[in-house]
């Protein structure tokens, strides 16, 4: 992460503190797109779990309140609500309300964290940061880490979700091999990329939640890692750990044992081939004695 970008937004910039209570929310429609673009205006740029720049682009009130309500995938509605707006009741309690459930009812798993001044609710496709303006930076900073890092683990929890039946259909490899198994080398090579992509990611998350980046500013790393407690990224991925290493070491069995198999019988097949090149070079000679003797 590049904690020394600032995001280029002038609104961000029209209140001081003193002004605060007089500052409405402000909302961004959040993007990531793939590498640092560091020219590219308002930009957050990510390093673990993935190479990613954040893209904010502001966006009115109502508009948040439209878009967040149905936001999916890898993008994020982002609100900052000051002290002077935050402290407002009827203000709070319409963000508290419109972060607990879609417009449909549909409820969603609310993650919250913050430290001494600054607060924040996340809900997997939308963030409500309160604080003051010069937290402001940030929390942002901590928000998009940790949205990125959330997203990841989730989509890795799927993943291996989905690998299981694979697993399972193919425990008969683990131990002996018929011929007709042999068809199944496809689906195993799939099975063990797939479960060496796991592994890497696995590893690349939880790089991301110890923040070994010394560029990270203190105040970010420390909301960050509360945001991860109240997520509990670290029990989620400790549940994780095991089930993988158990997916690469049954892959790896089966490889062995379809391996071993292919060889044998490939094996098989050239012994039944040098025996077949003995008799016939054994019946040749006997031919050629046979025909020698009746024309004596």
């Amino acid at each position: 992460m590049d904690s020394d970008t600032l995001i280029s937004d002038e609104r961000t910039e029209i209140a001081s503190p003193e002004e605060q209570h007089s500052v409405a929310a402000l909302a961004w429609r959040v993007g990531f797109t793939e590498g640092a673009k560091t020219e590219i205006p308002g930009a957050v740029v990510i390093k673990k779990p993935r190479n990613l720049t954040a893209i904010l682009t502001p966006i009115d009130m109502q508009e948040a309140w439209e878009e967040g309500s149905r936001v999916t995938g890898d993008s994020l509605i982002l609100v900052w609500a000051p002290p002077g707006v935050s402290g407002s009741f009827g203000v709070e309690r319409d963000l508290d309300a419109w972060m607990r459930g879609r417009a449909d009812g549909y409820e969603r798993t609310l993650v919250r964290a913050g430290i001494r001044t600054v607060r924040v609710a996340w809900d997997g496709g939308r963030a409500v940061i309160c604080c003051a303006a010069d937290h402001l930076q940030d929390a942002i900073d901590a928000v998009l880490r940790f949205s990125v890092a959330e997203w990841d683990t989730g989509r890795l929890e799927r993943l291996l979700a989905s690998t299981w039946r694979g697993v399972e259909e193919d425990a008969q490899l683990a131990h002996s091999i018929r011929r007709r198994q042999l068809r199944r080398q496809k689906r195993v090579n799939a099975l063990t990329e797939s479960s060496v992509h796991m592994k890497a990611q696995y590893l690349r998350i939880y790089q991301s939640l110890e923040q070994l980046d010394p560029t990270l500013p203190e105040p970010s790393q420390r909301l960050y890692a509360e945001l991860v407690l109240a997520a509990r990224l670290y029990d989620r991925l400790e549940l994780l750990d095991e089930p993988i290493q158990f997916v690469l070491d049954q892959c790896e069995i089966a490889n062995t044992r379809l391996i071993d198999t292919r060889n044998a019988l490939q094996a098989n097949r050239d012994a039944w081939v040098g025996h077949a090149l003995e008799i016939a070079i054994i019946l040749a000679l006997l031919f050629q004695v046979y025909q020698t003797a009746t024309t004596r």
